[in-house]
């Protein structure tokens, strides 16, 4: 939707912004969560670019990956709310 947005609006100012969910009893209503947020994706025009010439396949995949490697930085798995918590030394 993003590629196909930026092909037809190119200065729309479109950005894909990472979200991180981390439930610590994901089966229970109401569990307790964090949510993080990462810095906004600006899509690379070479991937529009592609997107627009038929080359969606490749665009597609190279925009996953993107997003993929920035879900990682936002999404951590801790057994408690107190281990997500503690701060690296």
């Amino acid at each position: 939707m993003a590629l196909g947005t930026l092909a037809n609006n190119p200065d729309c100012g479109l950005k894909i912004i990472p979200c991180g969910m981390n439930y610590f009893h994901a089966h229970k209503f109401r569990s307790r969560c964090v949510v993080e947020f990462g810095p906004p994706l600006e899509i690379k025009k070479e991937y529009i670019e592609a997107y627009r010439r038929g080359e969606r396949r490749d665009a597609i995949s190279n925009l996953l990956n993107e997003i993929y490697a920035a879900l990682r930085q936002v999404s951590v798995n801790a057994p408690d709310y107190e281990t997500l918590m503690v701060s690296p030394c």
